[in-house]
């Protein structure tokens, strides 16, 4: 429970991203000033690499290993890609029209996942930038998903109050979890299971199966 390392991004951190599987183990912090920073981890030091700007902030990341990207969603409600290695954009996504609030890769399909404050879910194909669907369903702004590998299903949350579950490859909503009586902020699939974790502001979870 003691802290190992303080480390200073220069700026708030709005979203982290750890990449151990790349020499360095690199962490990436969008930060609200809008720059990216990699910090590399070695052995037990934490050293700055690289910082460079963005077009807006960042506010969420994820890793896809397919194509070694780095993909974020911004204030603006792009989909960024970015490379890493040079610190440059690779491609941009444009379709929400508010805030991207999470950026979610399913690694063994290719499949970027964003969710909004527009209450919209997009998923995009990485390797075409191609977007095959928009999940319309939540009334409010969406802030967090999930996704079961074994199950193959999608699970978002925001602030209506509800988890919804898809299925992410043709739009199609399978379930409305209702018993939360405030806005959702986390929702967890438990891998190797058909179980679901759902977190509200009032500080309660449900377990959901």
């Amino acid at each position: 429970g003691e802290v190992v390392k303080s480390i200073n991004a220069g700026a708030a951190p709005m979203g982290l991203c750890h990449i151990p599987e790349m020499p360095g183990s690199p962490l990436l912090a969008c930060c609200a000033n809008s720059t990216m920073v990699r910090f590399n981890h070695l052995e037990k030091d934490v050293v700055r690499k690289t910082t460079w700007t963005t077009p807006d902030t960042q506010m969420c990341m994820c890793w896809q290993p397919l194509q070694r990207l780095l993909y974020s969603g911004s204030t603006s409600g792009k989909l960024y890609a970015w490379d890493i290695e040079k610190g440059q954009e690779r491609a941009c996504f444009d379709d929400h029209s508010d805030i991207v609030m999470k950026v979610l890769s399913v690694h063994h399909l290719g499949n970027i996942i964003t969710a909004s404050l527009d209450s919209t879910i997009n998923v995009w194909d990485s390797f075409t930038g191609v977007q095959t669907c928009k999940l319309s369903g939540h009334t409010k702004g969406v802030n967090n998903l999930a996704y079961n590998h074994a199950h193959r299903f999608l699970i978002s949350c925001g602030f209506d109050h509800d988890a919804l579950i898809w299925s992410p490859f043709d739009s199609k909503l399978l379930h409305r979890l209702k018993g939360h009586r405030c806005a959702l902020i986390g929702c967890h699939a438990v891998e190797g299971t058909s179980e679901l974790i759902t977190a509200d502001v009032s500080g309660q979870f449900k377990l959901w199966d």
